[in-house]
């Protein structure tokens, strides 16, 4: 359907006959709520309102996948080519783009080191410290069989003056 960019199917989630269709739209964020009642009322509609395309038996319940923030604070040394602002909103796209590709994915776990290596590569970066992702220095892991997705949370940087 449009506006749908991945979905999970969780068989048996409340029992025999149950099956939980987990939406996240095409921005790889949980689906709104329009989508949600779009995609309900396309494969299992209430109250007699279409056909449907569930099977017959299905109780068929559609929900926006649940958004785990990635939160993330580093102390960033600037090359002079940038400023902290933009850095920062260089970042944030980054950051925004890898989640987007993991998510709904085999593995899409939000890995540290992946996290570091796209700062180090941010123009305008010189190098950093104290990185922390969702205050740690561990991966985070996402349980997509439960619907879950990495979304793009609070980024804060911080400007550590040059020891040259």
């Amino acid at each position: 359907m449009p506006g749908v960019g991945g979905v999970h199917v969780i068989p048996l989630w409340d029992g025999p006959g149950s099956v939980k269709v987990v939406l996240i739209g095409t921005d790889k964020y949980p689906a709104n709520e329009n989508l949600v009642n779009d995609v309900q009322n396309y494969i299992a509609p209430t109250l007699g309102t279409g056909e449907g395309k569930a099977p017959i038996g299905a109780n068929v319940t559609v929900a926006a996948a649940e958004a785990i923030d990635i939160e993330i604070s580093a102390t960033v040394e600037l090359t002079g080519t940038r400023t902290l602002m933009e850095v920062k909103t260089a970042f944030e796209t980054a950051l925004t783009e890898y989640l987007g590709s993991i998510a709904f994915t085999a593995n899409p776990n939000v890995k540290y080191t992946k996290i570091g290596s796209m700062l180090l590569v941010t123009d305008g970066v010189e190098d950093f410290t104290d990185l922390k992702v969702n205050n740690s220095t561990e991966r985070v892991l996402i349980d997509a069989s439960k619907g879950e997705v990495a979304v793009k949370g609070t980024v804060t940087l911080n400007e550590q003056l040059s020891n040259d």
